[in-house]
């Protein structure tokens, strides 16, 4: 109705002269939405089936492609015109293909895509807990297996029956407290009982009275 009866669409094209400022902005406005439209394709690509996403981008690329070639004609048969009209055809073919076809003939492909995504999703995580189980199994083994050897060297602690000398795993002989403070935590506080005090000095209480003098 602008263009046949009311006449107030600006003119796009004047024969002998070519394009008018109006044509090719628009034109060039058109290629910004359509570069703007990749960009968002490019990063939803996860929501698409593959082929249709391939066909999508190579549609809107040859969508680009004719609506440049639709701002260098000057003659309605030029060849930017043509070339402009071909790729206009490829682009919509590339169109039906990704979405019409597709979605006739395989519809699933589209209907369950997102679906899909999120069972591959999911399986990996399973696949990841399942990994980090066989490890926490692997390490609980091998702090029972260390648990059990240290319950065993407890048990067959090798000690002499005179001076009670402890002999280690390389056979060496150690002081008693030299070899639980190696293989524990134990700290030892030195003292004599009443049998060594009476042994070395041989009055208990006079060690005493020397003991409180010094």
């Amino acid at each position: 109705m602008s263009i046949f009866h009311w006449k107030l669409f600006p003119v796009c094209f004047v024969d002998g002269k070519g394009l008018t400022a109006f044509k090719k902005i628009s034109e060039y406005i058109i290629c910004l939405y359509l570069i703007i439209s990749l960009f968002l394709l490019f990063r939803n690509k996860n929501r698409f089936e593959l082929y249709s996403y391939r066909l999508l981008i190579l549609s809107i690329c040859c969508t680009i492609v004719s609506e440049l070639a639709f701002t260098f004609y000057i003659s309605n048969y030029g060849l930017s015109n043509i070339v402009g009209h071909y790729f206009k055809l490829f682009s919509f073919y590339l169109i039906y293909k990704a979405i019409i076809e597709i979605g006739i003939q395989e519809p699933y492909k589209i209907i369950f895509k997102e679906l899909d995504t999120s069972n591959k999703n999911l399986n990996k995580e399973i696949e990841a807990r399942i990994r980090s189980e066989k490890h926490r199994e692997r390490v609980i083994k091998k702090l029972q297996a260390t648990l059990a050897e240290v319950k065993t060297l407890s048990g067959l602690l090798p000690i002499c029956a005179k001076c009670k000398k402890i002999r280690d795993d390389e056979g060496y002989w150690n002081q008693i407290e030299t070899y639980f403070h190696k293989h524990s935590e134990i700290k030892f506080s030195h003292g004599l009982c009443t049998d060594c005090m009476d042994e070395m000095y041989g009055d208990e209480e006079w060690y005493k009275k020397k003991k409180n003098q010094r």
